[in-house]
This record gives C-alpha cells, sequence and structure tokens, in this order.
C-alpha cells in the first residue's frame, strides 16, 4: 500500500492524512461490528457532500468513499449491478491525486451522473472530460478528512478506497475494501428516510453563485485572531479546521458570495497534485502579505 499522503501546515501531521492517499488493497472479509450511534453520525456528514446516486430504493442506501484511479472500487462497482435495485449506493469521489484525477473528480462530483462513473469504471476514463470548477473536490475531500478519526474509529483500522459506511439497527457500520458477501452486508442496511438524494446540502452550495478573483503568486493570508476554515465560501459551510492567530496560508483566490467576501487558501496539499484541496476563510478575519 502507497503510503503518499497529503500534507498540511499547523500541525497536522503527514501521518493524519494517509488513508486519504492510501492505494487501495484488493480487501475481503466479513464487515466489522457497527459502532455505537454518534451523535451526529458520520452518514449526516456524508450525506452533505457531493455524491452520485446509484440504484434504488434511495430509502436504502450506502455511501462509498471511492477514487477514479482505484481498482478495487472499480471491482465494487461491478460486483454490485445486480444489488442496486435493491440498495441505494451513494458514491463519493475522493482520492485526488494529480491534475488527471482531479478533473475526473470534479466532474463526477457535480454533475452526480451515474452514467459518467458507469464509463469511468467501464473504459477507464471519461471522454470529453472538463472542469472549470474544483469546489467539490474542496468539500468532498476536506469534510472526509475531518471525518478520518471517525473512520478510523468504526473501522479499528486505517481506511482505504473503497470506504463502505452506512447505518444499521445499532448505529453506524463500515468496511474498507470488498466484503466476502456483499448481499449480506446490505441486509443490515436499514431504510433512513431523513437523506433523500436531492437534499444534500453540499449539492445545494455549489450551485451558488461564486465571483472569483485572482490573487497574485506568492501571496499569504495571515490569521487576525482564530480564523475559521470552510470547505466553502459560506457561513453554513462545514468547518474544516481553523486558523490560529498570526498564522499564515497560501492564498489563491478571493470570492465574493452571498455569504459575504472570502479567500480560498491551501489547505490540503499533495506532491503531485498543485492546488491540492482549499478550504475557505472569511476574507476580513485575513490579511494579504507577500509570501
Amino acid at each position: 500500500m502507497s503510503a503518499a499522503g497529503y500534507e498540511t501546515r499547523a500541525g497536522i501531521t503527514r501521518r493524519d492524512l494517509l488513508p486519504m492517499a492510501a492505494a487501495a488493497l484488493v480487501l475481503s472479509g466479513e464487515p466489522g461490528t457497527a459502532g455505537a450511534a454518534l451523535d451526529p453520525p458520520v452518514t449526516d456528514a456524508l450525506y452533505n457532500l457531493a455524491w452520485i446516486p446509484d440504484g434504488t430504493p434511495w430509502q436504502k442506501h450506502i455511501y462509498i468513499i471511492s477514487a477514479p484511479w482505484c481498482p478495487v472500487c472499480k471491482r465494487f462497482f461491478n460486483e454490485t449491478r445486480d444489488l442496486v435495485s435493491g440498495v441505494q449506493l451513494r458514491w463519493i469521489p475522493a482520492g485526488t491525486f494529480d491534475g488527471k484525477w482531479r478533473v475526473y473528480n470534479a466532474v463526477l462530483a457535480r454533475s452526480r451522473d451515474i452514467r459518467r462513473l458507469t464509463e469511468l469504471y467501464t473504459t477507464g476514463g471519461i471522454a470529453d472530460a472538463h472542469a472549470t470548477q474544483f469546489d467539490s473536490i474542496d468539500l468532498n475531500e476536506g469534510v472526509i478528512f475531518t471525518q478520518s478519526e471517525e473512520l478510523e474509529r468504526l473501522l479499528g483500522e486505517h481506511w482505504g478506497f473503497p470506504t463502505l459506511v452506512y447505518r444499521t439497527g445499532d448505529g453506524t457500520g463500515a468496511f474498507t475494501g470488498i466484503p466476502n458477501d456483499i448481499a449480506k452486508l446490505v441486509e443490515t442496511v436499514v431504510s433512513d428516510e431523513t437523506q433523500p438524494p436531492d437534499g444534500s446540502k453540499g449539492s445545494e452550495m455549489l450551485r451558488r453563485t461564486l465571483v472569483q478573483t485572482p490573487i497574485a503568486e506568492h501571496q499569504s493570508a495571515f490569521a487576525k485572531g482564530e480564523v475559521p476554515m470552510f470547505a466553502l465560501p459560506f457561513s453554513d459551510a462545514p468547518q474544516v479546521f481553523a486558523m490560529q492567530d498570526n498564522t499564515d496560508r497560501q492564498a489563491f483566490a478571493e470570492y465574493q458570495t452571498d455569504a459575504g467576501r472570502w479567500t480560498a487558501v491551501r489547505f490540503l496539499t499533495r506532491d503531485n497534485l498543485v492546488d491540492g484541496v482549499h478550504a475557505y476563510v472569511p476574507s476580513d478575519r485575513v490579511e494579504l502579505r507577500p509570501a
């Protein structure tokens, strides 16, 4: 398993982010014991990301944290084609580590089109894939990072791709890889009518209007006091971290939204991914200075 992890400044270590960039193993086995109910459960956080609905009925669903380059995700996709008439699989595009996969993930997350995911896992690519906005990646990967500790608690180990998360009668269940008996796992999933396909808060946010102004290269945003960092440039977006007083992060752009003016800063980085994953801070809470 590859150990090339994300990096971020301000106290988060490579080890903290190792699962985010782990190359998938062909895992199989029995699902672990369902974790105790969380408050709120990790399924609530995953529900409000940009995911692709696959199958019906939607009331019974499983979230799948997947990567476009992952051979085990492809195998899991192929092995579940006869199950999606009894459960909805909710694929969350993640695992971005270079420019090509960044575009694919953005196309998948923004379109939420199962035909695009089918094309990817059938042919290995997405024809005419083009993306100009990558905030869906910021949302998905930023929030998944904040849930890493809970995922590891549920699994009892580091997580990789794919990771399945679902509600059971006892709380929240999770599994990394491919269960020996996928149909048996589906039988343990309970219906949840509070999470309909079109109710994701994240998907609604991605439809809001953004006006972007690029920032000159080599500018840093310095925090004025403790500054919350959000997954998207909206005050009701999930918070992913916080900048401490007078710490700085590389600044990329400013955004005008219906929630005011925001600055995009570096959050998660990786060697092969130039822009990495951004977080967003209120512009009036930081000061731009030459790096």
